[in-house]
Formats: structure tokens, C-alpha cells, sequence
């Protein structure tokens, strides 16, 4: 997690997923709780309903659920790169 405060066209970047070749970092806002992950997710979800991206929640969590069992998608593992 980073300490720095990144913010977007004056708004507060809250949560997001980083990537590079070794693998995905989570930011988080400094000092942000896992409760207030939570909400945020709720929040995307909500903002992907209503810009008609998923037409309700189980639509997100059957994504969830495909993308977190399926082997394919595995945490990367550096010890074997």
C-alpha cells in the first residue's frame, strides 16, 4: 500500500488495481479499513449498474466467483519466474 495521495482531475483516487509484469499491487487510500473497501466496492458496483455495464450484483459476483476459481487467473507466482 502507498503512503502518497493520488489525485485525478481534483478528485481522490480512493481504490485501484496497479499492475506490472510481476504481478497486481492494491492502492489504497492512506489509512483506509477493510470496511471502507468494502463500501467503495459496493459504490463501483452501483456505478456499473448505473452506467449499464451489469444489470444488477450477482451479474459482478458470478464475475467474481469465475475469475477467482479459475486456475488460469492464479496469483502469480515470482519464485517461479
Amino acid at each position: 500500500m502507498a503512503d502518497e495521495k493520488i489525485k485525478i482531475n481534483d478528485k481522490i483516487l480512493q481504490y485501484g488495481v496497479l499492475s506490472d509484469n510481476n504481478g497486481y499491487q492494491l492502492y489504497l487510500y492512506p489509512g483506509m479499513t477493510v470496511a471502507e473497501l468494502a463500501f467503495n466496492v459496493m459504490v463501483t458496483i452501483r456505478l456499473l449498474e448505473k452506467d449499464g455495464y451489469i444489470k444488477n450484483k450477482k451479474d459482478f459476483d458470478r464475475l467474481v466467483k469465475k475469475y477467482y476459481s479459475d486456475p488460469q487467473y492464479e496469483p502469480i507466482n515470482l519464485e517461479e519466474k
